[in-house]
């Protein structure tokens, strides 16, 4: 089976993460490389790879695309109102043209739903993302529960952030939406066989439900529940429509149980987000293809740590632990999930306890060298997909995924909640701007980040790792593990 992938950028979740699935499951993938996918500073050069995906899709059985990297070279281009709506609408035809080469072929896209507020890249930028959340909040508001002291409070807000901040964010909201729409006629007419809108960084009554209404509504009004699915996301999609690939080309439907810490998190609506936790996930669930059973009849668990109440741990800049509460409720769930591991299922753990990391303090009285996957990284959506993807990867090839377990473990609790913030703290205090490094501070934060992972992987793991910062940044590292 031959897959082609138009990726939203060259992270490693949407690039390397791809590679090493399609590998474990012997697929011939053809993926734009990682150097011309889209990255902090340029985006994918479309006319350098619009015949690259005419010709390798006329051999393919499947095109898995972003719709932000196809239309705008990537996620943070996308977020800039830079591209024309009538340049949008050509390069979308390009899927018509694939279609009509190779009927045959499936076409699974995914496409954002604007956030809620803009790209941070430097200190500055930060206090307007910040401001630019509650600017959304308010208009949303507004929009579905109107008072005087609402818009009031808008109307101050306004004069704190720079017109052209406001007139790009809503812009490119604009012209977002018109894509979002052409995506769901596209769908209605054959062209694309499934899409994911994923609402991207939002809250609850934000702006960005404003546009998902709309939106449901087309879906709705033109019986295309089937095909278009609209939830939280954006970062895991390519794995997730990689998994939903393999899936329906072996025919399967793997048996998975859900187990939760708390049934009270069912309802919780998670940071960064707008909708509850079990809408999500089923609705990831029935996208994949993984089919929701009782403990007994399932071959996998998907095993949910969270806690009612939302437990924020935001400031990426300080090294202050927030712990789980270690209680009969806790000591319960985490002896479930060590009989389920001895119990021969294959167990996926994912740590919601807060966004952009994973607590070891959650991890450590797991059986965790014996999971099948770990996953603690960015928002809960972002963990839950990737963690349901790699069970549907596993389902298909039953290959071994050890590494990319400890490349997890490494990564999402490791690195994000304690190397990360303490090579921050050090890196501002020498006044480096950790959202975009030059040569010089990023191989300065490689070597901090080395020993502060030291530390904790050695009296953990024996494994080796190589890690690089792809972005030049310190919110995400690549890894390659090696298991001794």
């Amino acid at each position: 089976m031959k897959i082609t992938v138009l990726p939203l950028d060259s992270r490693p979740c949407n690039h390397s993460w791809v590679k090493k699935f399609a590998k474990l499951s012997n697929v011939n993938l053809a993926i734009v490389p990682e150097k011309d996918s889209g990255n902090l500073k340029q985006g994918l050069d479309f006319l350098k790879y619009e015949e690259w995906l005419l010709e390798e899709s006329l051999r393919s059985d499947y095109l898995l695309v972003s719709i932000d990297g196809l239309v705008s070279g990537g996620l943070i281009q996308a977020r800039k109102a830079e591209m024309e709506e009538t340049e949008a609408f050509r390069r979308l035809a390009l899927l018509a043209k694939i279609k009509e080469q190779n009927p045959s072929i499936k076409i699974l896209a995914f496409d954002t739903i604007m956030r809620t507020s803009i790209s941070t890249t430097d200190n500055a930028t930060r206090v307007y993302w910040e401001k630019m959340n509650r600017f959304s909040r308010l208009k949303g508001k507004l929009y579905f529960d109107y008072s005087i002291e609402t818009e009031k409070a808008l109307e101050q807000l306004t004069h704190e952030i720079p017109e052209e901040i406001i007139n790009t964010y809503l812009l490119a909201r604009s012209k977002k939406h018109q894509v979002n729409l052409k995506l769901c006629e596209l769908v209605k007419e054959g062209i694309i066989d499934q899409l994911l809108l994923l609402q991207e960084d939002s809250m609850n009554q934000g702006m960005q439900q404003i546009e998902s209404v709309k939106l449901m509504n087309y879906v709705k009004n033109n019986d295309l529940e089937e095909q278009i699915l609209l939830y939280n996301g954006t970062d895991e999609a390519t794995v997730v429509l990689l998994g939903r690939a393999l899936l329906k080309a072996k025919g399967k439907k793997p048996k998975v149980h859900v187990l939760l810490s708390d049934d009270l998190i069912k309802n919780k609506i998670m940071p960064f987000e707008d909708r509850e936790l079990e809408i999500n996930y089923q609705n990831m669930m029935n996208f994949i293809g993984l089919e929701s059973v009782s403990y007994s009849e399932a071959d996998y668990v998907l095993a949910l740590y969270s806690e009612a109440d939302n437990v924020y741990d935001l400031d990426l800049e300080s090294t202050k632990e927030i712990k789980p509460k270690i209680d009969q409720k806790f000591s319960s769930f985490i002896e479930k999930v060590n009989q389920a591991i001895e119990g021969k299922k294959w167990v996926e753990f994912v740590d919601l306890l807060y966004p952009n990391g994973g607590s070891f303090k959650v991890l450590e009285p797991v059986n965790y060298q014996k999971l099948l996957g770990y996953s603690a990284w960015n928002t809960s959506s972002n963990s839950l997909g990737s963690a349901l993807a790699t069970i549907a990867i596993h389902a298909y090839s039953k290959g071994d995924l050890s590494s990319f377990l400890y490349e997890r473990i490494i990564d999402d609790c490791f690195y994000q909640t304690y190397a990360r913030r303490e090579a921050n703290v050090s890196l501002l205090d020498s006044e480096v701007n950790i959202y975009n490094m030059n040569t010089e501070e990023e191989k300065e934060a490689l070597k901090l980040i080395n020993i502060g992972l030291k530390k904790v992987v050695q009296q953990t793991l024996k494994v080796n790792y190589k890690i690089s910062l792809p972005w030049s940044r310190t919110f995400e590292i690549d890894i390659d593990v090696e298991v001794e």
